[in-house]
């Protein structure tokens, strides 16, 4: 059995350590944008890397879902690791692939732009996965980095 993760900090330094392995992704909410901080280790996050697949066409592929590195099925795995600068304001958001299935990166955007205060982000992401289905465990986190 294995697992993801997809765990951040902010550092004395001001800056966001973040760490992955699998498709337990983190996001970032700077200036009224979303970006993505995270490479899913997935079979078709590679094909799509390698320009074999579409992004769009990733969810009917026959390894959909197959991951490449996660924790707990081998004795050693290779951890994604960065810092990025953030600042006062900024929104990081984790979440596991039962939210981002389910939504569209512009969907998970415009629920960090409605909602006001972080659990309100959470709530109204978990709340609109399982109305798009909730096929799988919804893990959503967001912090606002604050003084």
């Amino acid at each position: 059995m294995g697992t993801t993760i997809c765990a951040a900090g902010l550092l004395a330094s001001g800056q966001l350590a973040l760490v992955n392995v699998g498709d337990s992704r983190a996001y970032l909410w700077h200036e009224g944008a979303l970006s993505r901080l995270t490479k899913d280790h997935s079979v078709t996050a590679d094909l799509i890397e390698r320009g074999e697949l579409r992004e769009e066409e990733a969810a009917q592929h026959l390894y959909y879902g197959v991951l490449t590195r996660a924790l707990g099925v081998a004795p050693d795995v290779e951890i994604d690791r960065r810092t990025i600068a953030v600042e006062m304001g900024d929104r990081v958001l984790l979440c596991s692939d039962g939210l981002f299935n389910e939504l569209s990166s512009d969907e998970i955007a415009r629920a960090v732009k409605e909602a006001k205060e972080p659990a309100a982000i959470v709530d109204a992401l978990i709340e609109r996965a399982n109305a798009e289905g909730g096929r799988d465990n919804i893990s959503v986190v967001v912090a606002e980095v604050a003084a």
